[in-house]
């Protein structure tokens, strides 16, 4: 949030409470991190499975979907609220989130690429990228991907690329396309 404070008559408490909007604290960034974090690897998953499967443009589209939930992780893992994306480039020039991968000049080219065509060894970078900053030197213990499936079952099935020989999970129960 950006807004700077013209006038507070009540001897500062505007200017802490827009403070306090500014950042999340620990369990607030926590929640939001666990929640986002389950929907961004369902759509990065969903992608990597589309085009594991040779379904392109339903891969692209999954892919592009997942790039807000990226977004809210990110910034959640570094108790920050996402900025809108007309601030995304202001928000990492000027308060950069540390680690050299989520800079302004190397995050908007991976999203822009994910964006633009899909591209899995994009999306996995961006994933393992994202894993790597819920764990080293957090407050909380991080079991897997935030304790929602073993971070060695999540990498498996974020690298596996390989055409699956057997029908998809979808259409093994009967409905097309649902996975």
């Amino acid at each position: 949030m950006h807004a700077k404070v013209l006038l507070d008559r009540l001897d500062g408490t505007i200017a802490e409470i827009l403070d306090k909007k500014r950042t999340l604290g620990p369990d607030e960034a926590w929640s939001a991190a666990d929640g986002y974090l389950d929907a961004y690897v369902n759509q990065t998953f969903r992608s990597l499975k589309n085009h594991r499967d040779g379904r392109a443009a339903l891969s692209h589209l999954d892919a592009a979907e997942s790039v807000p939930f990226a977004l809210e992780v990110l910034f959640a893992l570094h108790q920050r609220v996402r900025p809108y994306n007309k601030y995304l480039q202001w928000e990492l020039v000027r308060n950069p989130l540390g680690d050299p991968q989520w800079d302004v000049d190397q995050l908007l080219p991976t999203l822009r690429r994910i964006i633009a065509d899909g591209d899995p060894d994009t999306q996995r970078s961006l994933f393992a990228g994202n894993r790597r900053s819920s764990s080293p030197g957090r407050s909380r213990p991080t079991p897997g991907l935030l304790g929602l499936r073993s971070e060695p079952a999540a990498s498996a099935e974020l690298r596996d690329s390989r055409p699956d020989q057997s029908a998809s999970d979808g259409e093994q129960a009967g409905r097309p396309g649902c996975h």
